[in-house]
């Protein structure tokens, strides 16, 4: 953590995306715990440089909502389903729609109609 320019480093841990699907990724709840030992020096960064910054610093929002998408995980409001790029994280309510997405997507590559 840069104090001075209150920053915090996280490197991949808190990005965008709740990635916790790969082989070297902390058991959720263990995740969830090292994310929550965060709260001690959380009013001493103001911004988050992660391991996918491009052009500009995140907001610390980011801890926040990163925190939350882990803990409803971990409640059963999100699920885990494997899409054609690998491990997904969704929001119960929308998975059906991503399941007909995926085998939307998937007809029309089989059938060579489909374009990004």
């Amino acid at each position: 953590m840069d104090r001075k320019d209150k920053i915090l480093f996280t490197g991949d841990s808190i990005i965008e995306q709740t990635w916790m699907q790969m082989k070297e990724s902390l058991p959720i709840q263990q995740f969830f715990e090292a994310l929550e030992t965060l709260i001690a020096v959380r009013d001493e960064f103001d911004c988050i440089l992660t391991g996918h910054t491009r052009e500009c610093l995140e907001d610390a929002s980011l801890y926040e909502a990163h925190k939350a998408a882990v803990k409803e995980v971990i409640e059963g409001k999100m699920m885990r389903i494997r899409s054609m790029s690998g491990l997904v994280e969704l929001p119960r309510h929308i998975l059906i729609e991503k399941i007909f997405e995926e085998l939307y997507i998937k007809i029309k590559r089989k059938n060579g109609t489909w374009k990004k």
